[in-house]
C-alpha cells in the first residue's frame, strides 16, 4: 500500500490553518465587541455625554431608535419641569413633549455618533452619543438663527411691510414651540427681554387688532329656492390692504376664506330672518410657503386668531318693498315683497289716516285722499321700513332707518356698459348658481348661433366676457365684462380691473371665454 505523504501533510495544514484562522477570527470578533462594550461603558460612565440606546433585528432601526431615545433624554433633561409634562402611563408623552423630541430632530447635532454591536441573538444595538458641550453648541448656533429672523421681522414692521413680518413671527412662533429650551429675546437687540414665542404671538395679536374690517354688501347669487349668500368685505390694515388672512364665520360648519388684496367674500349659508345682525368673524394669518412642512401644524394650531362681532346689513338681498293693488271703490291691498329667504315673523302697516293693520296683506280705504301714505315695517325693526305714497302712480318708495332716512342708491351697473342685445342674457347668466347651468345655458345659446364659447383661443379675448368658476364648489363667482378703455369690469361687484391683472387675481379658478356673435 502506497501513501502519499506530501498529499497528507498538504491536507493537514490546510486543516490546521482554516482552524486557527476560524480561531482567530471569533477572538477578533469578540474583542471588537469587548471593546464597543467598553467604549458604550465608558460614554454612559462619564457624565459628559448625551446618550440613548436602541434594540432592533435590524440595523438602522437600532440606529432610528437610540436617536429616538437621545432626543427623549435630552428633552427631559433639557426642559424644565413647568415646561414640559410627561403622563405616567410609559406610552404616551404630551403634545409638548412630543413638539420637542421631534425639534430634535431638526436640529443638526454636530458631533453625534453611534456605535453599532451585533448580539449573540444576531440582534443590534446601538447607542447614540453626542457630548453635552457640543450639543448646547448646536443650540446656540440654531437660537442665533432665530434671532437673525426676529431682527429681520422687525426691520420688516420698521419699514411698513407689516405683512412680512407676520410671515415671520408666525415661523418664530413654531420654531420656538419646537425648540427644546425657553428662548428669550435680548433686550439691547429687540428692546424686551421675554419668551421669544410669547414676543411673536403679541406682535401677532397687536397686527390683528389693527385690522380696519369694513362690511361692503351682501349677494344673493343663488335662486329664489335656493339663495346662495356673500357677505363681502375690505379688510386692511393701516391703510393697505392685506393679503394672506383668512375669513370666516366662528361657528361649526363655516368654512374659511382667503383675503386677497384686501378683498374677501364669506360664504353664509343660513336664512335671512332680519336686516342687521352683529356675526362673529374669525380672522387668522397663515403660515407663509416658505415654512418647512413639520412646522406647519404647529403654526396653524399656535397662531393666533382674532375674533369680532361685525355688523352686517342683509338689506341688498332682502331688498323690502310694497306692490300696491288697486281695488274697486277707492279700496287697496298692499303685498309685502323681499326675498324669498327672508323670514317674517311680523308685519305692520301704518296708514297716513291713522289706522294700523297686523295682517299680512291688509285692505285700505283711506279716510284722507289728499296724499296717502302707507308704511311697513318687517320684523319691528325700523331698518326695515318702507313707506310709500299712493296715487295713479307710485312717486315715492323709501327705506328708512334711525341711522340712515335715504341711503344712496347703489348703482346697479358698472363702468362697462353692456349692449341691449347682450343684456337679457347677462342678467340670466349672473343668477346662474353653477358653472353647469351656465355651461347649459350658453350650449343653447349657441346652438342657436348667438355666441360662441370656450378658451381664450376660441374667441377674440379683447370682445369676449370671462365667467370665473370656482373649482371648489363648481359655483359661478363673477362674470367680467370685455376689455373697455383697458380695463375689465366684474359684472358683480363693479369692481374693475387692469387687463394684466385678471390672470394673477383668479389663479386657481376655472375660466370659460364667451362671446356673443
Amino acid at each position: 500500500m502506497h501513501i502519499n505523504i506530501s498529499n497528507m501533510s498538504f491536507y493537514f495544514f490546510k486543516n490546521t490553518f482554516t482552524l486557527l484562522f476560524s480561531v482567530v477570527f471569533i477572538l477578533i470578533g469578540l474583542s471588537s465587541s469587548g471593546i464597543a462594550q467598553s467604549n458604550i461603558q465608558q460614554i454612559k460612565l462619564s457624565g459628559s455625554y448625551y446618550f440613548g440606546d436602541g434594540y432592533s433585528s435590524d440595523r438602522q432601526e437600532s440606529i432610528d431608535l437610540a436617536r429616538r431615545d437621545l432626543t427623549e433624554k435630552i428633552v427631559v433633561s433639557v426642559a424644565s419641569d413647568s415646561r414640559l409634562e410627561i403622563e405616567e402611563d410609559d406610552v404616551s408623552i404630551t403634545s409638548i413633549a412630543q413638539m420637542r423630541i421631534r425639534s430634535m430632530s431638526r436640529l443638526q447635532l454636530r458631533g453625534l455618533n453611534y456605535i453599532t454591536e451585533k448580539r449573540r441573538d444576531q440582534s443590534y444595538h446601538t447607542v447614540a452619543y453626542i457630548r453635552k458641550a457640543q450639543f448646547y453648541e448646536s443650540l446656540d448656533i440654531e437660537k442665533q438663527t432665530l434671532f437673525t429672523k426676529l431682527d429681520f421681522a422687525l426691520q420688516s414692521e420698521r419699514t411698513g411691510n407689516y405683512q412680512q413680518a407676520i410671515s415671520t413671527y408666525i415661523e418664530l412662533l413654531a420654531r420656538s414651540v419646537f425648540f427644546p429650551q425657553a428662548v428669550l429675546t435680548q433686550v439691547e437687540r429687540h428692546g424686551v427681554h421675554m419668551e421669544m414665542q410669547h414676543f411673536a404671538r403679541n406682535r401677532i395679536n397687536t397686527f390683528l387688532n389693527e385690522l380696519d374690517i369694513r362690511f361692503v354688501r351682501a349677494d344673493d347669487r343663488g335662486t329664489q329656492q335656493s339663495p346662495e349668500l356673500y357677505l363681502i368685505f375690505q379688510v386692511t390694515h393701516r391703510g393697505t390692504p392685506v393679503n394672506g388672512l383668512w375669513m370666516g364665520i366662528v361657528g361649526d360648519g363655516f368654512a374659511e376664506h382667503i383675503v386677497f388684496n384686501g378683498n374677501v367674500e364669506v360664504y353664509y349659508d343660513q336664512m335671512i330672518d332680519r336686516n342687521r345682525i352683529n356675526i362673529p368673524f374669525r380672522i387668522s394669518p397663515r403660515p407663509g410657503n416658505d415654512l418647512d412642512e413639520d412646522l406647519v401644524p404647529i403654526a396653524m394650531r399656535s397662531t393666533p386668531s382674532l375674533t369680532r362681532p361685525i355688523e352686517v346689513s342683509m338689506m341688498d338681498v332682502i331688498k323690502p318693498d310694497i306692490r300696491v293693488e288697486e281695488l274697486s271703490g277707492g279700496r287697496y291691498r298692499f303685498h309685502p315683497m323681499f326675498s324669498s329667504a327672508f323670514s317674517v315673523s311680523e308685519v305692520r302697516w301704518e296708514f297716513s289716516d291713522g289706522t294700523v293693520s297686523t295682517e299680512v296683506s291688509p285692505v285700505h280705504r283711506f279716510s284722507d285722499t289728499t296724499s296717502p301714505v302707507v308704511t311697513m315695517t318687517l320684523n319691528r325693526m325700523n331698518d326695515l321700513r318702507v313707506r310709500k305714497v299712493i296715487g295713479s302712480t307710485i312717486t315715492e318708495t323709501r327705506i328708512t332707518s334711525p341711522e340712515v332716512s335715504t341711503p344712496a342708491p347703489r348703482p346697479t351697473q358698472t363702468g362697462y356698459r353692456a349692449p341691449a342685445s347682450h343684456q337679457t342674457h347677462l342678467n340670466q347668466m349672473l343668477r346662474f348658481h353653477s358653472a353647469d347651468e351656465l355651461l347649459a345655458y350658453l350650449h343653447r345659446l349657441r346652438d342657436s348661433r348667438q355666441v360662441r364659447f370656450g378658451r381664450s383661443s376660441d374667441v377674440r379675448p379683447e370682445l369676449s366676457y370671462i365667467a370665473i368658476v370656482e373649482n371648489s364648489t363648481n359655483r359661478v363667482h363673477t362674470i367680467l365684462s370685455p376689455v373697455d378703455q383697458r380695463l375689465r369690469f366684474n359684472l358683480k361687484t363693479n369692481a374693475s380691473y387692469a387687463e394684466n391683472e385678471v390672470q394673477p387675481r383668479y389663479s386657481g379658478y376655472r375660466v370659460v371665454w364667451f362671446q356673443f356673435n
